[in-house]
């Protein structure tokens, strides 16, 4: 019994230290001239249009702002930029604005397109306290459109991880 009762421990123990890692590991807070700064680290997203093998993010906020800045990668065989991002839960949808390329180059048969974007602190905020997995909808310049989103799994983590940091981010 006792074996079980340490083990149980252990495994709890083990748990929340993984927990509080992803936020360490995904939450850099800095200062700029302009306030405290949060960088939220990069995410690969599992569930992905056909098209695209890979789509990975970052965000950045900046405390006195009411915006924060997104920067994505998307690589697929479509060369052509980005001009349109949203971010939807299915009820809730939010577009960016200032939607910019940042690079893009190539990467054997394929194209990386990294881009840039702001979005609306608060909608962000919405849709990542929301129960339902967050979808980003990207549309090219030639008017096709993809999508990137969070498997079920990834996403119950990914939501606990996100309260973490608005709590970190709120003090």
């Amino acid at each position: 019994r006792s074996r079980i009762f340490l083990l149980m421990i252990m495994l709890a123990t083990g748990i929340a230290s993984t927990s509080a890692q992803s936020v360490s590991n995904r939450l850099n807070p800095f200062s700029t001239k302009k306030g405290d700064a949060y960088f939220i680290g990069n995410k690969k997203l599992s569930e992905r249009s056909k098209d695209i093998k890979r789509f990975v993010f970052d965000m950045t906020y900046v405390s006195h702002c009411d915006s924060l800045t997104m920067n994505f990668t998307v690589v697929s065989p479509n060369r052509e930029d980005i001009s349109r991002l949203s971010v939807s839960n299915g009820t809730f949808t939010t577009e960016a604005s200032d939607v910019k390329l940042l690079y893009h180059e190539t990467k054997g048969s394929n194209f990386v397109v990294r881009t840039t974007a702001q979005l609306s602190y608060k909608d962000i905020k919405k849709l990542y306290t929301s129960a339902t997995p967050v979808v980003f909808t990207f549309t090219d310049t030639e008017g096709r459109t993809n999508t990137a989103t969070y498997s079920t799994r990834d996403w119950n983590k990914e939501k606990a991880v996100f309260e973490k940091i608005f709590y970190t981010i709120n003090i």
